[in-house]
């Protein structure tokens, strides 16, 4: 791998502009590329790759012993082909961990342009605290530019509503650049405000990327979250049965008759649904389901959540489990949650995975649709509780294996990138076009 890894200096402490000075730095093709690809069209331009730094074993006893570190970085130039940001990804996934080290500080990596500030992170960084609400709390982002090779998990934790989910909690613009590789159910790409999705695509058969291209607004519009408290009045479901998702077990009531009121706890969450059927197809069967915990499958962190979605089956078993059709539709729905934190995710989703923009909304309390053009698949609330995330004992991370070949993982990721775009040669996760004026682009999809 290491003969595909470059050598990214900080801007904070260097100028650096590979597009006019190429020969400052060796190994740099990708970022002079990439650089005069943004000063050519007068862009700012997001992109990932592999980078290094040396270092050295003797001195440093965190570095390893092949003298270098290995980063999934994301860059950014500005028009003039000037380095403006670098970040280093802080959670790397398991996968990554063989290959890629950790920095031993957060970086927050920001740049202003005329239309907003942006930040960026890559992947698994969404997930956390940091660096993402720090980004946006402390340093005043209003806008992210995140590259991702997400690997799409139903019910919920699919690309396009779950990131389109983030905007809405974090009240930030998201353009979401998504690797597109179906061997690996990697796909989903979007532009989206916190008032709702801009545009998306998430194509599960073409195995071709795409532009997307959006106006957005510079200052985008907030969604103002609201507690909740429910009445003494509320009649909780005692009869609730347990089944899995993404391996929580979270606590369900089905959803009987054509008009009702469905409501159940798990802990200290309670979830209430005001709904009517609009129609109900033979052997579709619907539940409302309530989780608060710490989910520990292919990663660690707490969440409480909301979700009335549609069962695989006619068994309890098959509540939780993955769906991607469905002709039942709701008329109407109203789903709420007494969550102990702001960070809240809706999203609601459609037959054949689709997004339904423009036919609901959230005002910061519930999550509410009238009748969808398509069967509904799940409406959720997803709260973040981060304060939570260390509550038990964590591994500590296996050793970057020291590697001399130029194989394996390399192999792939060049396999995967023929299938995004040539611009980035290495790691390939996405491209996010920055126009001057507001106009957005993502590449990936």
């Amino acid at each position: 791998m290491y003969p595909f890894l470059e050598e990214v200096p900080d801007p904070q402490r260097t100028t650096w502009n590979p597009c006019e000075n190429n020969t400052s730095m060796k190994k740099k093709e990708f970022q002079e590329r990439l650089s005069c690809m943004a000063k050519k069209y007068g862009l700012y331009l997001v992109a990932n790759l592999g980078t290094f730094e040396p270092c050295d074993p003797k001195r440093e006893w965190k570095c390893p012993k092949d003298g270098r570190y290995q980063y999934n970085t994301n860059v950014a130039f500005d028009p003039t082909g000037r380095l403006v940001a670098r970040y280093r990804k802080y959670h790397t996934f398991f996968s990554e961990r063989v290959t890629f080290d950790t920095p031993t500080t957060v970086d927050y990596s920001f740049f202003d342009t005329p239309f907003g500030r942006f930040g960026t992170f890559v992947c698994f960084d969404v997930l956390f605290r940091e660096p993402a609400v720090t980004l946006i709390e402390t340093w005043r982002v209003d806008s992210i530019a995140f590259s991702t090779a997400w690997i799409n998990v139903l019910p919920i934790f699919d690309a396009v509503p779950f990131h389109a989910a983030f905007a809405t909690a974090l009240n930030v613009n998201f353009l979401s650049a998504n690797l597109h590789y179906l061997p690996m159910n990697i796909t989903g790409s979007g532009i989206y405000e916190p008032k709702g999705t801009l545009v998306y695509r998430s194509d599960r058969k073409s195995t071709t990327g795409k532009l997307l291209t959006a106006s957005v607004h510079d200052k985008a519009p907030i969604v103002v979250r609201h507690d909740v408290k429910f009445s003494r009045d509320v009649s909780w479901d005692k009869r609730y049965f347990r089944s899995t998702l993404f391996g929580d077990t979270y606590h369900f009531v089905t959803l009987a008759s054509n008009k009702s009121v469905a409501a159940v706890c798990n802990k200290h969450v309670c979830c209430h649904l005001d709904y009517e059927f609009a129609d109900t197809k033979p052997g579709e069967k619907y539940a409302l389901g309530a989780f608060d915990g710490l989910h520990t499958l292919d990663g660690v962190y707490y969440i409480q959540v909301c979700s009335v979605l549609k069962c695989a089956g006619a068994s309890r078993e098959g509540c939780g489990a993955p769906v991607k059709m469905a002709d039942t539709h709701f008329r109407w729905l109203n789903l709420t949650g007494n969550f102990s934190s702001p960070y809240v995710s809706p999203s609601l989703v459609t037959s054949d995975v689709n997004q339904a923009p423009g036919q609901w909304e959230y005002d910061g309390r519930s999550l509410v649709s009238g009748r969808t053009k398509a069967g509904l698949l799940w409406a959720t609330l997803m709260a973040r509780v981060y304060n939570r995330d260390n509550i038990v004992n964590i591994q500590p991370r296996p050793e970057r294996e020291v590697r001399s070949d130029t194989s394996g993982v390399m192999s792939v990721m060049v396999a995967h990138c023929e299938r995004c775009t040539v611009w980035l040669f290495a790691f390939c996760n996405a491209v996010a076009l920055l126009a001057s004026g507001g106009l957005l682009f993502v590449f990936g999809a």
